[in-house]
């Protein structure tokens, strides 16, 4: 069973020297063996990992258990996994014989959690940019409404006869309104094009 569990399992004992590991340890912190016959090494020295060997090392200089840590490593192939890792007492009839090392790979929940916070920052964007344009697109309404009533009065006055024949007025009137229709179908289509 010990071998066959999926979360790393490493006890060691009192001076933190590997007493036993499961494969799913020696997978995931990438343990380097001792050969028979060769004096025990504490388990920072066998972890290939600089952090996570620190992090155990410091667990042992200032006595610390029940501690988690959360690392990251890259794989040989320039992947990112993420690594949990938690140290326990090991308690035997109620004293302490050692300690063990938890280790879970918790790539895929990071993962889902970076995709999950991005997913959310594309939602407030995509809110904060209908309501720019709902922001927009009320004053373009009020500026188009009253240019509206210029182009009427203007064109009510030359036909009383009190404006001279069309020219400039009309022509800059109109080039503005097209403008204000033009933004206005911008902003309309915008959150369509999101």
């Amino acid at each position: 069973i010990f071998d066959s569990l999926g979360t790393g399992l490493v006890i060691v004992d009192t001076e933190w020297k590997p007493v036993r590991s499961n494969r799913a340890a020696e997978r995931l912190l990438a343990l380097a063996g001792q050969g028979r016959g060769e004096e025990r090494r504490p388990v920072w020295e066998l972890v290939s990992d600089g952090e996570i060997a620190a992090f155990l090392r410091g667990c042992c200089t200032e006595r610390r258990s029940n501690v988690s840590g959360e690392f990251t490593l890259a794989t040989d192939g320039g992947a990112v996994r993420f690594l949990s890792l938690t140290v326990l007492p090991a308690v035997s009839e109620g004293s302490m014989t050692g300690f063990i090392i938890s280790a879970v790979d918790v790539t895929q929940k990071r993962r889902q959690e970076i995709q999950l916070r991005r997913m959310e920052n594309m939602a407030g964007l995509t809110t904060l940019a209908a309501s720019m344009a709902h922001d927009i697109k009320n004053p373009l309404g009020a500026m188009g409404i009253q240019l509206q009533l210029v182009q009427k009065a203007v064109a009510s006055a030359r036909q009383n006869g009190t404006l001279p024949p069309p020219k400039f007025l009309e022509e800059k009137l109109g080039i503005i309104g097209e403008e204000i229709s033009h933004l206005s179908k911008i902003i309309t289509d915008f959150p369509a094009d999101i």
